[in-house]
């Protein structure tokens, strides 16, 4: 099997393609580091279609990486260099100076004391909404030992409550789920079926589609705000958490049990607590 091209061969691919093709006289208005960033992205895609058809790579097989279609994908790019943040705004390239809804003060301070710096900055829409998220390099004190030593506790994951779990000392926990999509699922439904009387490219289709999208990001947000304050407190109470080992992907496979699965955010749950109890 022929090995992929490296990044910087694609990129001499691109700039050679670009001058010679007077219909992608657009590439100037953008920033180099789009069309740089994707190619670093391309090539760890194809090294890694590569590795799993050799079987070198663990986890599911991989299929050739596929272009990302206008209108199908989430809308995101990455940029690096002249990146900076104050309180209340941030610097990008191209695009200058750009006001945030969200205080970036924690960041700011941090960048004025010199014990955080911006590497790379991602780009991305999610209903409508334009967010940007910082790859930074900071310096922190570290703690050599967990605030309550030699504490453990053993959770199960469930439908009806989330997180139950016995402790060191015996006691029980209980963490309800969020669930979301269940509570939200009467208006969900009601607008997908007014999403989809909507006549294709109409200007009604496209308010419907942001509606739903909407929607969609606040189910969302909510599964991941009570995902985080239950595994955060798991995570401040005790050095060692104990989670029993639960194949997520084949219990979705279930008809009846999978939108309660994903609702809860099993995958999440065990995500979660990997990175924070380290």
């Amino acid at each position: 099997m022929v090995e992929p091209d490296s990044a910087a061969e694609l990129h001499r691919l691109w700039n050679a393609e670009k001058k010679a093709d007077p219909s992608l006289a657009w590439w100037d208005e953008n920033s180099k580091c789009t069309y740089q960033e994707s190619f670093r992205d391309l090539e760890r895609a194809l090294s890694d279609f590569v590795k799993s058809r050799k079987g070198e790579r663990k986890g599911r097989h991989l299929g050739f990486p596929r272009f990302k279609k206008r209108g199908r994908c989430k809308d995101s790019f990455r940029l690096y260099g002249a990146l900076r943040c104050s309180r209340g705004a941030v610097t990008v390239p191209r695009l200058g100076v750009i006001k945030t809804h969200e205080s970036t003060r924690k960041l700011a301070h941090r960048l004025e004391d010199g014990t955080a710096r911006i590497l790379s900055a991602t780009i991305s829409r999610t209903a409508q909404r334009w967010f940007v998220s910082f790859t930074v390099e900071v310096e922190r004190d570290v703690p050599a030992r967990h605030a309550r030593p030699g504490t453990a506790v053993g959770i199960d994951l469930g439908l009806k409550t989330l997180i139950t779990g016995v402790d060191d000392a015996g006691s029980v926990i209980a963490v309800p789920g969020s669930r979301p999509l269940g509570a939200t699922l009467r208006r969900l439904r009601r607008a997908c079926r007014a999403h989809s009387r909507k006549q294709q490219g109409s200007a009604r289709r496209r308010r419907s589609a942001a509606r739903l999208a909407r929607l969609h990001a606040r189910i969302a947000n909510l599964r991941a705000d009570a995902l985080h304050k239950a595994t955060s407190a798991l995570a401040a109470r005790y050095e060692r958490v104990v989670v029993e080992d639960l194949n997520v992907t084949g219990m979705s496979r279930n008809r009846r049990l999978a939108r309660a699965i994903s609702d809860q955010g099993f995958g999440q749950t065990r995500r979660m607590l990997s990175y924070k109890t380290i």
